[in-house]
């Protein structure tokens, strides 16, 4: 699994309302349903330990869009910072995947 450096920003869709310094905790912690994608197999990608990232703050909307959502939030994740492997599947490029992460603001807020 790659890591990818610090030096962009990573951004953060949802449908719940945080503020900054806000940590994001991964479904196992809050028990929230962890997303799904129909190409996966749940079994071989463990989704349900991560808080998920994209580069790209569009991305991040429309994550949030499908999950009801409107909320859009800059983010800083907690030590390591990887890939995520499930990109190779969905062919989806700029996803990544760390243990946590705070939120360090909200760029948008979808009406």
């Amino acid at each position: 699994m790659s890591h990818r450096a610090l030096s962009s920003s990573l951004f953060h869709g949802t449908d719940k309302k945080f503020k900054k310094g806000d940590v994001l905790l991964p479904p196992s912690k809050t028990g929230e349903t962890p997303r799904s994608h129909p190409d996966i197999d749940p079994e071989e990608f463990n989704n349900k330990e991560h808080v998920y990232m994209t580069d790209s703050p569009d991305s991040a909307a429309n994550y949030a869009a499908d999950k009801g959502g409107k909320y859009v939030y800059e983010v800083e994740p907690h030590k390591d910072v990887h890939e995520d492997p499930e990109s190779a599947i969905t062919g989806e490029t700029g996803n990544y995947r760390a243990s946590q992460a705070t939120v360090k603001r909200r760029i948008r807020r979808r009406n």
